[in-house]
Parts: C-alpha cells; sequence; structure tokens
C-alpha cells in the first residue's frame, strides 16, 4: 500500500508539471454551469451526509465524511479565485472568506468526531471488570 501511494504521488508530480508545460493559458468552456452547480450540489449531498452522521453519532462515518467535505470546500475556493476574471476577483475573495471558515469548521468536526471515534475503540477494547 505505501508503495502504491508513494508511486502515485511520484506519477501525480510528472501529470502535473507536464500539464503544466502543455496546457493553454485560455480554454472556452462548454459545461461551465454544470460544472459549478455540479460541484456545488456534491457540496450540498455531503453536508447533508455529514449531518445524518452526526445526527446518528456514527463518529468514525462522520470524521470521513467532514474531512471530505472540506475538502471540496477548499477545492471550491481555489476554482472561485483562479478562475475568476479581475472584475470578479471581489466576489471570489467574499467566497473565499465565506468557504474556508466552513472547511476549517468541518476539519475542526472530523478531529472531534476522530477522538470520539478513538476513546469509543479503546473503551470497548478494555478489559471489563466482568471478564476477570
Amino acid at each position: 500500500m505505501i508503495l502504491a501511494l508513494a508511486t502515485g504521488a511520484v506519477a501525480e508530480v510528472a501529470w502535473t508539471v507536464l500539464l503544466g508545460l502543455r496546457l493553454p493559458n485560455r480554454y472556452e468552456v462548454r459545461h461551465w454551469t454544470l460544472a459549478w452547480v455540479g460541484l456545488d450540489a456534491i457540496e450540498i449531498a455531503m453536508l447533508v451526509a455529514t449531518a445524518y452522521l452526526a445526527w446518528r453519532r456514527r463518529p468514525g462515518l462522520l470524521a470521513l465524511s467532514a474531512s471530505a467535505t472540506a475538502a471540496l470546500y477548499v477545492v471550491d475556493a481555489w476554482f472561485d479565485v483562479t478562475t475568476a476574471s479581475p472584475g470578479d476577483l471581489a466576489s471570489s475573495a467574499a467566497l473565499l472568506a465565506v468557504e474556508l471558515p466552513i472547511a476549517l469548521a468541518l476539519w475542526w468536526t472530523a478531529a472531534r468526531a476522530l477522538r470520539r471515534y478513538g476513546a469509543a475503540v479503546a473503551q470497548s477494547e478494555t478489559p471489563s471488570s466482568e471478564s476477570r
């Protein structure tokens, strides 16, 4: 597994350098609205899933879901800023000021859930007084 991850990282570096050298600086997109609405729809679905897992008190899955949702918000913020035209930079900065705190709150939620999950696992592994 570690070898596969390391190999993937090296391959990704090579791919990223190649893209940096070959991609055009400007590109016309046909499905611009679909891309942005689709990303927001995925964020909504993940927020709902994260809320559901919190409600069901499933800390292990909540940590995963909250982390993934946070990553989506960072990606959204990245593309808001990097795809903005010069006239849209102020609105992109405003979105950045909303999306990054959401991501941080979700990562905080994930960390809390992971601590709870770890405590629950540790407690379940502790021999009870009845088994002694």
